[in-house]
């Protein structure tokens, strides 16, 4: 046995020693053999991983060649527990990090890794410049994968350290390919540049392959200080669908951006990003199905660095939560300067993209401490179906657009508004409105090179009071702010000041000069002016009159927030006579015409065209006029919405044949009675001897000179002939007006007809002048004297006015006619009649007239006046009442009598109910046979219990209870209503005692009690005692489970409602003999004795019940007795005789035997 132990010892030493770590030294920079670092990894594959080996460089030959393997052959996986430290080889270290030691691929088309981590554990790889001359974008053909780092399903892997970071530069697929990697931490690393510090070699882009990272956890990208990267390559990292404990830093790495933390361009920002996604699930047509897949993880994304370019930070489809902190964005460390490269124009790129995340994403805390800088950019953050973003206390600088987009819907973020501002000194006060006890930041605002008014940095935080108003007081600050509001961790967009142009109306220039732009809305305390599409400041009024078509926008706080452009259109009719033709007259007839206008309508609403003389009279509704005289004619042009352009005078002349120029006449008036007057000043042209005839209104031949003199007031007309062959002109009517004359102007007169038979015709209208006296004559010579022209209140006839004045002069008007209206034919008007209450004044008539109907009145049969005077009489009694109605020639008729009745009385024939009690509370009271009468029918019914609660809605009310029950019965008229109280008892009943037998057990134990034949109107209570209060139990079927310990009585009762009878006791005795066994039965389906019984056996559900022939065979065998033996065996009929049964009570009984006889 001792030797025994001594082997197993001397075995464990053996493989202890396999476990101790070991040092492994590269000597030498070929590809294979003694010293390489094909060997050292072959070798620390061999030693074991129980304990961590590690590989050192000692190449003698430190120049740059001596200290670059050159692989041929792909190197051997890696085993777990390695460290490879290049940091150990002397030596100049290769650019911006520590590695002394290169690692380059072999040139040809082969798929290739660097590095195969495998299924392994615990391995680190520090300073080593690990190149492929492939690049990202190579175009090689046939060229086939090439990696630095393969990494599947391993834990605990280091790629660098601080201060011992590896150079990577090349690789076209990538330069990290991780999948399934638990604990991954890529720290103190330059990927993407020569040992140059320069992104490309010479005269040639050769961006890297990125990194990208699958299924993986617990990754850590940079860290405190110098564990940071400097990245010039892409980011990729998926975790998997519905994936839980995602961990993931990003931690003081610069991003495009060289070590010393400011130069960069757009080239390197282009390729320099982070993508953290979800696997498979896409930033576009997102669903709600993919909602459910997304990965929880926790990202923790602070201080580094980068440009804008492209989107630096994109995330996609994650749940959980993101923190950025302390990341400078577009700025370089000092906050300030760009790190913006523009390719194409100024400040390109967005920082952060957030999209499809439930994660609480937060840009910086509560501490400005932690605040990001971002700047430089198009905008800082935008969010896409992301609603739970948290944005506070960081700064910004030039961003062109906004700091923060989300497309959240309504309601789904705060909101906030900038109402008001108000300085006075060194203290702006701002309020505004957000959600109640919101968390309102302010914000500065900067003019920089791309942005007027770009959101600046943090100044101070309110809270919104219960009913959403906030305010702030800002010292030293003044002009345009920014503000957000944060409610739950969820902030608003950035919100300045802004122009609400929800009812912005623009006229544009059309009836008159004159434009307008109005309805914009600006906070109070701000300076506004308005500028047209140059630029130029046009006005400081909020509401823009303008007189010129043209964009306006309107600019507040001195140009930093501007409008959209408001387009002003020139929508005025316009007349265009570039192509006018007139024709002069000839031989002064009517054959002028003027033609050729063009007129343009931008609305096209041109309703009518007017030509007028010189005198005012229209001679023309077309554009095109003709068939006119000489004269002077002028055009109006009228649009449907009242617009009134007017073109002209044209001036026709008569070019042959005589002529009348009556433009300038000199005209003399005459006494009334005298011929005193005379027309001169006619300027008269024609051809040869010229002759002249003028003519009165009553064509005679007054004058033949072209002066006409001493003719009396009246109205003429000069006819001139010359030698020429075209026939006489003729002027106008002139009129010589009457000095002291008198003058009728009849064209308006209008005669007014009488009305019925009422002397009220009139006439009215005639214009006179000159006159002191007025006498209008009927047909039979009566004279009526009037104070004016107006002849009011005659009857119908004919009239003619004589007009007279103190200079005796007068003037008789036509004879006009006054007619009288027929009377008015009435239809017949439907009436709606409603009866009166009972006692009550509350009837009506109302009668549906038309427009014929000017008012009406109501008399009631003793010709009393009743209602107002309208068709409509309400509130009377019943009774006859006349309509009268009035047309609107105030002519009145009766037109109809109407009879209002009376609504008998509603009331409820008192002891014409029916009672029924309630029997033991059971609820089985009845009222019916109520009786009404009166009112209008159907009735309403509503039955209401002690507490005013309606127990029914039917004339019979059953299923209650006693107490008092009123009766409220409504009617159709809406008279009243009537009620009534019915009173319900309660009547106990007499319930027999059931029928229990007394029970037997063979042993203490559970058994049950039964009721015999119970009934199902009854439920049934057990009692330990004939005076006991309260039952032991309560059964609806009468079956108690009962446990016996001895001899005992118990009591049951059967209950009905509140009415309970009389108890039965039941005598239950424990003893050997518990069984009532028959001893014979005759099952010959009489129904009389057909079964076996066993009395009791129903206390033993577990009992086990056999029957057996005289020969041992069992024919019936039964577990509990639910069915009883009827003497049959397997369907068939046993034959008389004597069977013997074995009971087995299964309660600590002893077996039950004995004869079984079946008698047929």
């Amino acid at each position: 046995m001792l030797h025994k132990k001594f082997l197993l010892f001397f075995l464990l030493f053996l493989f202890s020693l396999r476990a101790f770590s070991a040092v492994f030294v590269v000597t030498s920079n070929a590809d294979s053999g003694p010293g390489t670092l094909r060997d050292a990894l072959m070798q620390a594959a061999a030693n074991g991983s129980a304990a961590q080996d590690v590989i050192q460089f000692k190449l003698v030959d430190v120049s740059v060649a001596g200290r670059t393997i050159t692989l041929i052959t792909q190197l051997p996986d890696l085993s777990s527990n390695l460290l490879i430290d290049g940091t150990t080889q002397p030596g100049a270290p290769f650019g911006a990090t520590n590695s002394r030691v290169e690692v380059s691929t072999p040139v040809n088309n082969d798929p290739f890794t660097t590095f195969n981590l495998l299924g392994i554990n615990n391995v680190e790889i520090d300073g080593l410049y690990i190149y492929d001359y492939s690049y990202a974008n190579s175009t090689w053909a046939d060229l086939k994968t090439r990696y630095a780092f393969n990494i599947a399903n391993s834990t605990n892997i280091t790629i660098g350290a601080p201060g011992k970071g590896n150079l990577i530069r090349g690789f076209k697929d990538r330069v990290v390919n991780g999948n399934g990697v638990d604990f991954l931490n890529i720290q103190g690393n330059v990927i993407g540049l020569t040992p140059e510090d320069s992104a490309t070699e010479t005269g040639d882009n050769m961006p890297s392959g990125g990194i990208s990272l699958y299924h993986c956890n617990n990754i850590n990208i940079g860290g405190a200080g110098s564990a940071g990267n400097i990245f010039f390559i892409g980011i990729e990292i998926n975790f998997a669908q519905n994936s839980t404990g995602n961990v993931l830093s990003i931690k003081s790495n610069n991003f495009g951006v060289f070590q010393d933390g400011v130069t960069t361009s757009f080239e390197y920002q282009l390729v320099s990003y982070v993508r953290v996604n979800t696997d498979f699930l896409n930033q576009f047509g997102f669903t709600a199905s993919d909602a459910q897949k997304c990965a929880t993880a926790q990202l923790d994304i602070e201080n580094n660095t980068s440009g804008n370019f492209e989107t630096v930070f994109s995330i996609n489809a994650l749940k959980g939560g993101i923190n950025f902190y302390s990341n400078y964005l577009g700025l370089a460390g000092d906050g300030t300067t760009s790190l913006n490269s523009a390719q194409s124009r100024a400040n390109e790129g967005l920082p952060v993209g957030i999209s499809n995340c439930q994660a609480q994403v937060n840009f910086g805390t509560g501490d400005a401490a932690q605040a990001n800088y971002l700047g430089d950019c198009f905008s800082a953050i935008a969010a896409a179906n992301s609603p739970n973003i948290f944005i506070r206390k960081n700064v910004f600088n030039c961003i062109s657009t906004g700091a923060y987009f989300n497309d959240a819907a309504a309601g789904v973020l705060p909101v906030v508004a900038l109402n008001k501002t108000n300085t006075v000194g060194n203290q702006t006060t701002l309020s505004g409105t957000s959600n109640p006890g919101a968390l309102i930041d302010v914000y500065s605002s900067e003019s920089c090179t791309y942005a007027n008014c770009s959101i600046r940095n943090y100044i101070e935080t309110v809270t919104a009071d219960n009913t959403g108003k906030w305010q702030a007081n800002i010292l030293n600050f003044s002009g345009i702010f920014y503000v957000s509001a944060t409610v739950n961790n969820v902030t608003s967009e950035y919100k300045t000041f802004q122009i609400d142009a929800t009812n912005v109306v623009v006229k544009n220039l059309r009836c008159t000069n004159i434009a307008t732009i109005s309805g914009l809305i600006v906070p109070t305390g701000l300076t506004y002016y308005w500028v047209d599409e140059n630029g130029n400041i046009i006005s400081h009024s909020l509401d823009l009159t303008v007189s010129k078509p043209g964009k306006y926008q309107l600019v507040l706080g001195g140009g930093c927030i501007v409008s959209e452009q408001f387009r002003v259109d020139d929508d005025r009719v316009i007349i265009y006579d570039n192509g006018l033709v007139k024709t002069d007259i000839s031989c002064g007839t009517s054959n002028g015409s003027i033609k050729n206008l063009f007129v343009y309508d931008p609305l096209s609403e041109i309703s009518t065209y007017v030509w007028k003389d010189g005198s005012g009279s229209v001679v023309g509704h077309t554009l095109e006029v003709a068939g006119l005289t000489a004269g002077d004619y002028t055009l109006t042009v009228n649009t449907s919405d009242g617009c009134v352009t007017t073109y002209g005078p044209v001036t026709l002349k008569n070019v042959s044949g005589p002529n009348i120029d009556q433009s300038n006449p000199n005209i003399q008036s005459t006494n009334c009675g005298q011929s005193t007057g005379s027309i001169t000043n006619l300027v008269v042209t024609g051809t040869g001897t010229l002759k002249y005839t003028w003519w009165n209104s009553q064509q005679q031949t007054v004058g033949t000179t072209k002066d006409l003199l001493g003719q009396p007031a009246g109205t003429y007309k000069l006819e001139v002939m010359d030698d020429s062959q075209c026939g006489p002109v003729y002027s106008s009517d002139i009129t010589i007006p009457e000095t002291n004359g008198i003058t009728l102007d009849e064209t308006k007169a209008t005669p007014g007809v009488a009305s019925c038979s009422n002397n009220n015709g009139s006439i009215t209208g005639i214009i006179v002048t000159g006159a002191t006296k007025y006498i209008w004559t009927d047909a039979a010579g009566h004279s009526i004297i009037t104070v004016d022209p107006d002849l009011l209140n005659v009857a119908p006839g004919d009239y003619t006015l004589t007009t007279s004045n103190t200079s005796g002069c007068s003037k008789t008007s036509q004879t006009y006619h006054v007619g009288q209206d027929p009377p008015t034919q009435y239809p017949v008007y439907a009436a709606t009649i409603v009866p009166a209450c009972f006692g009550k004044n509350n009837g009506s008539v109302s009668v549906a007239t038309d427009l014929l109907v000017s008012s009406a009145r109501w008399i009631d049969s003793q010709g009393l006046p009743k209602g107002g005077s309208s068709a409509q009489l309400t509130d009377v009694p019943a009774g006859t009442y006349q309509l009268f109605v009035t047309d609107k020639n105030g002519c009145e008729n009766l037109y109809n009598s109407y009879t209002v009745t009376t609504i008998p009385q509603l009331q409820i024939l008192p002891g014409s109910e029916k009672i029924v009690d309630d029997q033991c509370t059971l609820h089985t009271g009845v009222i019916t046979n109520v009786q009404v009468s009166g009112g209008l029918q159907p009735y309403a019914w509503s039955w209401l219990d002690a507490n005013k609660k309606i127990v029914s809605s039917t004339p019979d009310l059953s299923g209650v209870g006693a107490g008092v029950y009123t009766l409220i019965v409504n009617d159709a008229s809406g008279c009243g209503l009537v009620s009534a109280a019915y009173t319900v008892q309660n009547q106990t009943d007499n319930i027999p005692a059931p029928a229990v037998s007394n029970l037997q057990l063979c042993s203490a134990g559970d058994a049950l009690l039964q009721v015999s034949n119970p009934s199902a109107v009854y439920t049934y209570r057990l009692y330990d005692a004939q005076t006991g209060s309260t039952p032991m139990d309560e059964q609806a079927n009468g079956n108690f489970k009962i446990t016996v310990k001895s001899n005992t009585t118990y009591y049951v009762s059967q209950v009905s409602g509140d009415c309970e009878s009389p108890r039965s006791a039941v005598q239950v005795s424990v003893g050997i003999s518990a069984v009532d066994i028959a001893n014979a039965f005759t099952p010959n389906g009489d129904g009389i004795n057909d079964y076996w019984t066993i009395n009791g056996i129903a206390s033993y559900p577990s009992a086990i019940v056999q029957v057996f022939t005289r020969n041992g065979q069992k024919v019936f065998e039964s577990i509990g007795y639910p069915k009883p033996f009827d003497g049959t065996y397997s369907g068939k009929q046993l034959p008389e005789g004597v069977y013997y049964y074995i009971i087995n009570l299964k309660s600590n009984c002893n077996l039950l035997s004995g004869s079984l006889t079946i008698i047929r």
